[in-house]
This record gives C-alpha cells, sequence and structure tokens, in this order.
C-alpha cells in the first residue's frame, strides 16, 4: 500500500490480509485465516507420548507472526 501511495487501515488481525483500493481509495481489507482443529492440542500431546517422536515441527506457508500465535493457541488449548 505504501508502495502505491493509499493510506490504509492496519489491522491487528493474524492471517493473510488482502486491502482493497478502488479507484485510488482504500475500500477495506479481508482477512484469511485458517482454524484451529479442537483435537489439535491432544494430537499434538499424543505425537509426543511416542517413543520414537523425538521431535515435531510445524510446516506452513504463513508468515512467522501467524505461525507463532497458532503454536501458541496449540499450547494453551
Amino acid at each position: 500500500m505504501d508502495e502505491i501511495g493509499v493510506e490504509y487501515d492496519k489491522t491487528e488481525e493474524i492471517g493473510t490480509i488482502i486491502h482493497i483500493v478502488v479507484e485510488g481509495n482504500y475500500a477495506g481489507n479481508i482477512v484469511i485465516s485458517d482454524e484451529i482443529k479442537e483435537d489439535a492440542k491432544s494430537g499434538i500431546q499424543a505425537l509426543k507420548g511416542l517413543n520414537n517422536i523425538n521431535k515435531i515441527t510445524m510446516l506452513t506457508g504463513d508468515l512467522k507472526s501467524v505461525a507463532d500465535v497458532i503454536r501458541k493457541k496449540c499450547r494453551s488449548r
């Protein structure tokens, strides 16, 4: 947005943020984010309980900041 000289509202929401500009004016944004499944934490805990699982790594195409929020949410559930 800065590159094209359009002022926009920054959002605190986590996810992929799509800013919309109509005829050079900021029109709003759309936030796309994944929903954490209810059994995510118990699934991770079950994996950690197996003798041959030493490390669990999350692979994501999202920004590190998004992955960090997901990791924290899975720990707190």
